[in-house]
């Protein structure tokens, strides 16, 4: 049938007729039916304008969602390609930092025998020791893939090492000495891996190998001024700068996203090479301590720019050798720093960090403070 015939209107009102029934049928969401619509209180019914919605035909009210804190690996996640705490591939980070560490000693020697309890025949001598220093460092990082990065480090150092003695009823006056030695310290080299690529939230497994040269002035090569400590220490003509030897350090590190905190933890063990020293008259073949390291703390976003982290990491030192034989003065010993630190994005290439370091046990620094600014580049 043509359209305009009177059959075809006819046809065509049937078809809108039997359509509009269908959807009275139906329902449609949002817009309330007769029968759903409420009565006023006079008794009439409301007007389709002033009508409010019926409660079956709107949608149900939804909680509204709590507010999730940005976590560093947020950021992460944002601005490289795959998630991941590593260099993104072919980009460049140059991060530099300034550390400086305080360290003081108390020491009283006793060179007697004891009679009767507090009774001391001999020689009392009272030694305090502090030691400063300062190490600026440029490290550059290399994205290799998204998932490994080659850093080098370069540091200069500063130290600076001043010292008393007071022998206890002697009549000899105190004597002090003030020992300084600046230069660039022991170059290194990390690579780092990053074990696995998680879908969603999970743990991040990073490797990293870390080789650290002896072309700082190292202790055996700084020549000793003739004078001696109360306790019979020679004192150097200047400080060294670098360790003397030669230092591969494997690791592992575990970063766990646990909303709204991230933790993580690293186990290091760090092998120092030895060599064939001859130095003040001893000879023969060093091996120094090596190092067993265990770190582990929490970090958490504060608001999209700035976030804090607590920390703690403890160090073993195993004993020296030379020839084989135990060093008289050698003894396992234990280093523990309690660690405070908060970062903030300066901008979306670059970050501020800044650390706080407590000494734990009486070998380590009494306090440890770092800044560092890593920048990204391409």
């Amino acid at each position: 049938m043509f359209p305009g015939s009177p059959d075809g209107t006819t046809s065509l009102r049937v078809r809108l007729t039997l359509s509009f029934v269908l959807v009275a049928m139906l329902g449609i969401p949002g817009v309330p039916s007769f029968a759903e619509t409420p009565a006023s209180p006079a008794g009439g019914t409301q007007s389709k304008e002033t009508a409010p919605p019926a409660p079956a035909a709107t949608a149900p009210a939804t909680a509204p969602e709590r507010e999730r804190r940005p976590q560093p690996l947020d950021e992460v996640s944002a601005i490289f390609e795959q998630k991941g705490v590593l260099t993104p591939k072919y980009s460049v980070t140059l991060e530099p930092s300034m550390q400086f560490t305080h360290s003081s000693t108390n020491r009283v020697s006793l060179i007697g025998y004891t009679i009767v309890p507090a009774i001391t025949v001999g020689l009392i001598n009272v030694e305090d020791v502090d030691n400063d220093m300062f190490i600026g460092a440029i490290a550059i990082r290399f994205g290799i893939t998204n998932r490994a990065e080659l850093e080098f480090k370069i540091p200069y150092v500063y130290r600076n090492n001043a010292g008393s003695n007071a022998p206890v009823n002697t009549g000899d006056p105190v004597s002090m000495y003030n020992v300084t030695g600046h230069g660039f310290g022991d170059e290194e080299i990390t690579l780092r891996w990053q074990l696995n690529q998680p879908v969603g939230p999970g743990r991040i497994y990073i490797a990293s190998l870390r080789g650290k040269l002896r072309n700082g002035k190292d202790p055996f090569e700084v020549p000793s001024s003739g004078a001696s400590t109360g306790t019979g220490f020679e004192i150097p003509s200047e400080l060294p700068v670098g360790s003397g030897f030669y230092t591969i350090q494997p690791g592992i590190t575990m970063i766990f996203p646990a909303d709204p905190a991230v933790l993580f933890g690293t186990l290091n063990y760090q092998w120092n090479i030895k060599r064939d020293i001859d130095f003040s008259g001893v000879q023969g073949t060093l091996d120094p301590a090596d190092a067993i390291e265990i770190n582990f703390g929490m970090g958490i976003g504060l608001n999209e720019n700035l976030s804090f982290s607590l920390g703690y990491d403890h160090t073993t030192l195993t004993t020296s050798t030379l020839n084989g034989d135990r060093l008289g003065n050698s003894k396992t010993t234990q280093v523990g720093t309690l660690l405070f630190g908060t970062t903030y994005r300066y901008s979306n290439k670059t970050n501020i960090n800044f650390s706080l370091g407590i000494g734990a046990t009486s070998a380590s620094p009494d306090v440890q403070f770092t800044v560092k600014a890593p920048m990204n580049f391409f």
